[in-house]
């Protein structure tokens, strides 16, 4: 299917299991899953998650860390970041098998790690890794040095993949609405 958007035009193109422009015929979608529209006041079309219960994700090459960010790199897991405290440049990651419909039970199920960044921490896969600032993660398709969080200039902590890993974030929670983020860059 084909559809062109046009700078400043209110269509939405809907994406959904049952409802939409776009019908994808999955279990892993949504009756209405997403959106995409490109506003007048952006330089890109934007995506809106609308509320799907498996979520939305994006692919990026580096995302800056927030309370709640969901990502998902590998093929096992997802990795949500909480308690994030700026100023001791430490958060807890969670790590689930899988997101479900109820995050907070997730939450207390799956593993977590708390991670203080000095200059550069490193996320993958290595059960042998004896490093101060690195996490091996449970899932066996990861490269040794799949992610890193480090700081920039800015002072912002950064998550980066590392080593040919795609990264993908999630929009939002499970069934609310996201805020809009591009398309591409």
């Amino acid at each position: 299917t084909r559809i062109e958007l046009t700078k400043g035009s209110t269509e939405h193109v809907k994406i959904g299991r049952e409802i939409g422009n776009i019908i994808i015929r999955n279990q892993t979608v949504s009756a209405r899953h997403a959106e995409i529209y490109w506003p007048a006041d952006k330089d890109v079309p934007q995506i809106q998650d609308v509320g799907s219960t498996s979520g939305t994700f994006i692919f990026f090459d580096e995302v800056e860390i927030v309370n709640n960010l969901i990502v998902e790199f590998g093929w096992f897991c997802q990795y949500i970041f909480k308690n994030l405290d700026r100023q001791q440049k430490s958060m807890d990651l969670h790590v689930f098998q899988f997101l479900s419909s109820d995050m907070e039970s997730m939450i207390q199920k799956g593993k977590f790690y708390s991670i203080r960044v000095e200059k550069l921490f490193v996320l993958g896969y290595d059960k042998e890794a004896q490093f101060d600032n690195y996490v091996s993660l449970p899932d066996f398709k990861l490269s040794k040095i799949s992610g890193a969080i480090m700081i920039k200039d800015d002072n912002k902590l950064v998550l980066e993949g590392r080593s040919g890993t795609n990264l993908k974030m999630r929009l939002s929670k499970t069934k609310e609405r996201s805020a809009e983020f591009p398309v591409y860059k």
